[in-house]
């Protein structure tokens, strides 16, 4: 786990739980999470957990995300069964796209609600 100072106004923590560390796979999160930056503005916080069982190329893993937006915690996750390792990229693409949607999603929502009613005219 190591927090990182980007070109974003949230910190991002990036944990490997029995994955060899991989500064591709840690540069690609942080594209992503860069990305959610400019979507969004009001990330207070990201944290990225890749996990697997046992630390062997091959072996099931998952890529976790934790956004917290305005204080609300949004929690999205992947999880890929005896892949190779090029996957794992894939898995993140993969879940930092589904954050991306729920993020314009909850953005649509707001600007809806901010979005005066038409006023009928007589």
């Amino acid at each position: 786990m190591f927090p990182r100072a980007l070109a974003m106004d949230f910190p991002l923590e990036i944990d490997h739980r029995n994955v060899q560390h991989s500064q591709a796979a840690d540069r690609l999160i942080q594209a992503e999470a860069e990305k959610l930056a400019r979507l969004c503005p009001r990330i207070a916080a990201c944290h990225v957990v890749l996990a697997s069982r046992r630390m062997r190329q091959g072996d099931d893993f998952t890529v976790h995300v934790n956004v917290d937006v305005a204080g609300q915690l949004m929690s999205f996750g992947r999880r890929h069964d005896s892949q190779p390792q090029q996957d794992l990229y894939a898995a993140i693409r993969e879940v930092f796209a589904a954050v991306g949607r729920r993020l314009a999603e909850l953005s649509d929502e707001a600007a809806d609600q901010r979005t005066p009613p038409p006023q009928a005219h007589s």
